[in-house]
């Protein structure tokens, strides 16, 4: 029997080891940090806020990624910026908006505004490249990181930086 326990207790925590991985919604960085304590009637997704499926696909798609914020570099020279999904409420009073923080820009920057969610909203980076806006039928040059702002099994919009302004590429209806 004693050879058993050393086994049982392994397995035993081979299965609880993805549930103990760090949770990357936890810790935000400090400007995400910040702008939560300053707006406390608002809160940021988190992967709990997800159905199973769709926390389940977040994770294959974004290992290690928090769906209520992302990082990116939006223009050469300037430093880190966040996009920060939050939530309001509960239940038929839920609220949801996207917001970025950006260095050298004095307030948040408001990237949809509240609206009342018939699905989550994520977030995460992508990098520089090709988008093809599906409303204007033309492909856009992304010249450096941008943003991803998605209504889960809905719609996908494309925010980059040019020119020290935000513009948009609508990826899906």
């Amino acid at each position: 029997m004693r050879p058993l326990l050393p086994f049982a207790l392994t397995a035993a925590l081979a299965g609880v080891a993805p549930a103990l991985a760090a949770d990357p919604c936890t810790q935000p960085p400090g400007p995400v940090a910040g702008y939560l304590k300053a707006h406390p009637d608002w809160r940021m997704m988190q992967l709990t806020d997800l159905d199973e499926v769709n926390r389940a696909d977040w994770l294959k798609a974004h290992p290690g990624a928090c769906p209520g914020f992302a990082a990116a570099r939006l223009e050469a020279g300037t430093g880190t910026s966040y996009a920060i999904a939050l939530i309001r409420g509960a239940g038929a009073a839920r609220r949801q908006q996207v917001v970025a923080v950006r260095p050298g820009v004095s307030h948040p920057e408001v990237l949809v505004a509240p609206f009342t969610p018939d699905v989550p909203t994520v977030v995460w980076r992508t990098p520089p490249g090709r988008a093809h806006d599906e409303l204007r039928h033309v492909d856009v040059a992304v010249p450096s990181d941008s943003f991803i702002v998605q209504s889960l099994e809905s719609s996908a919009t494309q925010f980059y930086v040019r020119g020290g302004q935000f513009r948009q590429v609508a990826l899906s209806d």
